[in-house]
């Protein structure tokens, strides 16, 4: 609670603000931890992120919207493994 999550959130805000290519990916050793992070980050209320959780209770039309759409993704090592690297061509453009 003491805003510890703003050293990396602010870096990552900034960069996206300044690049509309830019794409972050957040990953937490859990998928609680990825969820928690990603719900402070929509706390700021910051335009444009298109913050998205991409992890195993994420519905299957809900993943391609990530991938083509999220611009920071929030996930753990376990869906980075089972979901991004077996498919990293489509996940190209991210």
């Amino acid at each position: 609670a003491s805003g510890k999550s703003l050293a990396y959130h602010l870096p990552v805000l900034s960069r996206l603000a300044v690049d509309p290519r830019a794409t972050a990916l957040y990953l937490a050793p859990t998928k609680a931890l990825a969820a928690d992070q990603l719900r402070a980050l929509a706390e700021l209320g910051v335009a444009g992120v298109r913050a998205a959780a991409l992890d195993g209770d994420t519905p299957m039309e809900e993943r391609d919207w990530v991938r083509a759409h999220s611009r920071w993704v929030f996930s753990n090592p376990d869906m980075l493994h089972r979901s991004v690297l077996p498919r990293h061509g489509r996940w190209a453009t991210f």
